[in-house]
């Protein structure tokens, strides 16, 4: 807890003074060094046999302390900027990464766009490296139906009382890429967990957020050669799910297009859109959302497939 408390409180890489060289710029290497930390302190708690079910810290707890340096609080710290509109792309999210460092009339930038991806980073080598390298293969399977209980939980429920206990962005990212270093090491051992799994990936396909799109996606091409019978049928089912969002698009559009013209008086220049645009424009990004995660999936698969036991089908080609 001391740890993971330290690496939040110690900022990103703007947040202090130079130390010396672009690797050691504010607290990024303190950052990367308490990651390590941690690392080592899990790889020695588990050669005493105090991690697990017999141990003084389960998995469980362990991996809920891991999601917390990607948490609320991590979210929040990447928030608070002095810049404007530097919160709108991150290394984490989306391919375009903005300015290290920004100017506005308030001062400097604090908030760098690599900060969510190295904490992202951290997290997932405590995870790989503290937990499920180098473990047994019982101990890699019980992380898995934990990681893929987290990931269904947090998609697929979405009622306003299970609400609190969802995972943002970077926790589901940080999910979604050990579920795939535990897919490529179990193979087809994990079996038993595909069934919870599947609704979850395809949730984090329509997921808003690109990186959470992005790592689905890359779940998707890691079971393609243990379970390329499951992949294939995920392929047709993405292909409904394109069509069907495009269609609901389309007509989302043309409905907006016609309200428009009835509606009310112009807006003037840089004045803030109505409430009525606000959820117009939410519903035609929801489908563009699920539109790019499965088109991204189907673009994946589409080079795996072919290496894979009975490689592309001719129904899938037509």
């Amino acid at each position: 807890k001391f740890f993971v408390d330290h690496f939040l409180k110690v900022g990103g890489e703007l947040a202090s003074a130079r130390g010396g060289g672009s690797y050691s710029t504010g607290g990024r290497a303190t950052r990367v060094g308490v990651s390590m930390v941690l690392v080592n302190l899990l790889k020695h708690q588990a050669k005493l046999g105090k991690l697990g079910t017999n141990g003084s810290l389960s998995y469980e707890d362990a991996i809920a302390f891991v999601m917390k340096m990607v948490g609320p609080d991590m979210e929040k710290q990447l928030k608070t900027s002095g810049g404007l509109g530097s919160a709108a792309l991150d290394a984490a999210s989306s391919r375009v990464s903005i300015a290290e460092k920004s100017s506005s009339l308030f001062g400097i930038n604090r908030i760098s766009s690599a900060d969510p991806a190295l904490a992202v980073l951290s997290a997932c080598r405590i995870l790989r490296k503290g937990l499920a390298q180098g473990a047994t293969e019982p101990t890699q399977l019980n992380i898995l139906n934990i990681l893929t209980e987290k990931c269904s939980s947090a998609t697929v429920v979405r009622s306003e009382e299970a609400k609190g206990e969802a995972l943002n962005r970077l926790q589901l990212q940080v999910v979604l890429t050990e579920i795939s270093h535990l897919i490529t090491a179990l193979g087809e051992a994990a079996t038993f967990s595909l069934g919870e799994l599947l609704p979850a990936i395809k949730a984090c396909l329509e997921h808003p957020d690109h990186g959470v799109r992005h790592e689905a996606a890359l779940v998707c091409t890691t079971l393609a050669k243990p379970f390329p019978t499951d992949c294939r049928r995920l392929v047709k089912t993405s292909i409904n799910e394109i069509q069907s969002h495009h269609v609901e698009l389309v007509t989302h559009a043309q409905s907006a297009a016609d309200t428009k013209e009835v509606a009310t008086p112009k807006r003037r220049f840089l004045s803030k859109p109505t409430s009525q645009e606000e959820v117009a424009n939410e519903q035609s990004l929801k489908h563009q959302y699920a539109i790019h995660g499965h088109s991204l999936m189907i673009s994946l698969l589409f080079h795996e497939l072919p290496n894979s036991p009975g490689g592309l089908t001719k129904e899938l080609l037509d």
